[in-house]
């Protein structure tokens, strides 16, 4: 008997070395005894990207650094979350037409869900597709919303679609943030020496996200824990919106606590 070939889905973006999403979907694949495999398909191209997609063809993409709005206008279809965020991390290919949906902002409410946003000061570093995301659940739960970017541009754009203000450097040493959300990849291996706020002065009394989940713990992670600070891996983020993007694609609900566990156990043999 003929083997029952595989179905093909990917994550693309550039660089993808640092990319844990083999590992969670493929896990899954294994798991739920889903025929599917994931490749990882790396290319600053997303031109290129889009017409691999389509003729390959995979059915479900997950969407990375640097693709996430850009591949928008590729897409024959965006849902309304999409819409109001204005970034795509998943991709599904129903039948030759490409869908687009964000599936972020769903990691982001797992990983944040015990914590009190409404009325609380906010502050997000970045404000490319990740920082979007971020920014539409922020303002959804009604929190007061600080923008810190490199490019005054970008912010100033990220404040125009979701409210609030620019931060400063001046701001960042007067100010008290309740959460700061890092949503660049500042620190993410091999780069994990850096941080995206090198001088900063945390305290106990705040919580601090990042959206980096390789290494698990950054520095800008460390640098809070040894004050007190409250933290929160992107890993929990990593593993929710990769269980929407399956549950979009294959149509079942997967259990998070159990695909945590597995991520987290063979990250601790290899990172």
């Amino acid at each position: 008997m003929a083997e029952i070939k595989k179905k093909q889905t990917a994550v693309i973006g550039f660089p993808l070395s640092h990319s844990l999403s083999l590992l969670l979907h493929n896990s899954i694949y294994a798991a739920e005894k889903i025929s599917a495999q994931m490749r990882a398909v790396a290319n600053q191209d997303v031109a290129a990207l889009v017409k691999q997609i389509r003729e390959t063809p995979f059915e479900l993409i997950a969407v990375t650094i640097p693709h996430k709005q850009t591949i928008m206008s590729f897409l024959d279809e965006i849902d309304a979350t999409v819409k109001a965020i204005g970034a795509v991390n998943t991709v599904i290919n129903k039948k030759g037409k490409l869908f687009g949906y964000n599936t972020d902002v769903v990691g982001i409410t797992k990983a944040l869900e015990s914590i009190a946003i409404q009325g609380k000061d906010i502050l997000v570093i970045g404000a490319g597709g990740a920082a979007l995301a971020a920014g539409y659940y922020i303002q959804q739960k009604r929190g007061n919303l600080f923008c810190l970017n490199r490019s005054l541009k970008h912010a100033s754009a990220f404040i125009q679609k979701f409210g609030g203000h620019i931060a400063t450097p001046l701001m960042l040493r007067e100010k008290h943030f309740d959460l700061i959300i890092n949503a660049t990849p500042i620190g993410m291996a091999p780069n994990s020496s850096e941080s995206p706020l090198p001088n900063y002065t945390f305290n106990s009394n705040q919580i601090i996200f990042d959206l980096i989940y390789n290494p698990f713990e950054t520095r800008f992670l460390k640098e809070a824990k040894i004050t007190g600070a409250k933290i929160i891996s992107g890993l929990t983020m990593l593993i929710a919106q990769g269980l929407e993007q399956e549950r979009l694609w294959y149509g079942k609900k997967l259990n998070h606590e159990k695909y945590e566990r597995i991520v987290r156990n063979t990250l601790t043999r290899t990172i």
